[in-house]
């Protein structure tokens, strides 16, 4: 009986041993692709990362750091949102760097929509003021934990300036105390007219000839 025992085991090990070197051992698991990941964003976010929706960002072209960074506070539960959190958990964080790297290399297109010429040339003024030192080049140019902000929906930047305001956004940190010294000083019809104004400066820049 012992010997039939030793004969099966034997059996096993060359069985598995000839799995493997003909190539069907269990494969390693591996971090699916960023465009592959990618494709369970395009639903809200569009293709390859760009908005056609008004209340949704584009996140094409975004900086790596600052989608890491955003994504993580989503998986943690650590940022507001009825959806992005429920999402961001599900993402391990090796998934969420090829998401980041993915965006990143792809380019950043501005939305085309209207916008009124004189609230977007006080909006510059503004931003000059104001917002010029960390969000550089009109808010053109996205840089570690900075978003691009020049060229997204109207609707979007609206509500996020709003809830700076009102309720902060914590993946932001130190950035709402920045944004908070800014407004103070100003009413709430000030800071409300202020951010609409910004707001037409920022999507104007689908057209930044306008202002050279």
């Amino acid at each position: 009986m012992q010997h039939k025992g030793l004969r099966a085991t034997l059996a096993t090990l060359a069985l598995a041993g000839g799995l493997l070197a003909t190539g069907w051992a269990v494969a390693e698991v591996t971090t699916p692709s960023g465009k592959m990941l990618a494709n369970t964003c395009s639903g809200c976010h569009g293709t390859d990362g760009v908005s056609h929706g008004p209340t949704i960002p584009t996140i094409a072209g975004q900086p790596e750091e600052y989608f890491i960074y955003v994504m993580r506070k989503y998986h943690t539960g650590d940022a507001p949102g009825s959806v992005m959190n429920r999402v961001g958990e599900g993402y391990t964080d090796a998934e969420i760097r090829a998401m980041a790297e993915y965006y990143a290399a792809v380019d950043y297109v501005p939305a085309q929509q209207d916008y009124d010429t004189d609230l977007a040339r006080r909006g510059a003024e503004l931003h000059e003021q104001s917002c010029a030192s960390c969000h550089t080049a009109n808010g053109t140019v996205g840089e570690d934990d900075l978003p691009i902000i020049a060229g997204q929906w109207a609707p979007h930047l609206r509500y996020t300036l709003v809830d700076y305001l009102q309720f902060g956004r914590p993946f932001t940190e130190g950035k709402r105390s920045q944004f908070m010294e800014i407004a103070q000083g100003y009413s709430t019809e000030e800071i409300l007219e202020n951010i609409d104004a910004l707001v037409h400066f920022y999507v104007s820049q689908q057209d930044p000839e306008l202002f050279e």
